[in-house]
């Protein structure tokens, strides 16, 4: 109980990065901010080394968010801290795009283990081939998403306006984010229904 508690507080200060940067250096100085960013970064981790086989972006993304912060913290530049939302769609686009060569697509291996949980042999499950193309889309798609989010959160970063690298990193995104898994349910539903599956 307490480790999922733990947990989800991580994840919590870890959505919140651009918005405890915001309010963080107005208020604090780095060196008082970039232990808590740390503790998050790593703690996170740690609490979902578990699920690291599920999210092999998981290890790559928290050596170098740390790298990151720690550098900012070492060099007390608060500029570099800016680079965190970068450098992680830069390690899921790298993960996704990697699956789609070496396969199986990340998608594709949600949607096996989703097949898992569900059937009684765990062992022999397989998804249809019409169903490892949909999922090789959706990766590509997100492949995509996490493309543009690090054109346009590089360009926050370049600008040199705060505020508005706050407003795209730690809402927009996430609501563009939020957009495309919703739009990605709605496609899916009609996909399955196209080949007589329920939704």
């Amino acid at each position: 109980m307490t480790k999922a508690i733990l947990n989800t507080l991580f994840i919590s200060l870890l959505l919140a990065y651009p918005v405890l940067i915001y309010f963080g250096l107005q208020h604090f100085s780095l060196s008082s901010i970039a232990p808590l960013l740390l503790i998050a970064i790593i703690g996170r981790y740690f609490f979902s080394k578990s699920a690291s086989n599920t999210m092999p972006w998981l290890l790559p993304a928290t050596l170098l968010g740390s790298v990151c912060v720690l550098l900012a913290w070492l060099l007390n530049n608060s500029k570099i801290t800016l680079f965190y939302p970068v450098l992680i769609s830069a390690t899921m686009l790298v993960t996704f795009a990697y699956s789609l060569v070496k396969g199986p697509s990340v998608i594709e291996s949600f949607a096996l283990l989703d097949e898992k949980r569900k059937a009684k042999d765990k062992e022999n499950v397989t998804l249809p081939s019409h169903v490892v193309a949909y999922t090789r889309n959706v990766t590509k798609v997100w492949c995509g998403f996490f493309s543009i989010n690090i054109i346009i959160a590089t360009y926050t970063i370049l600008s040199d306006d705060i505020a508005l690298w706050t407003l795209y990193n730690g809402l927009v995104a996430y609501i563009l984010m939020g957009l495309l898994m919703a739009g990605e349910l709605i496609v899916r539903h009609f996909a399955k229904k196209r080949h007589g599956l329920q939704s």
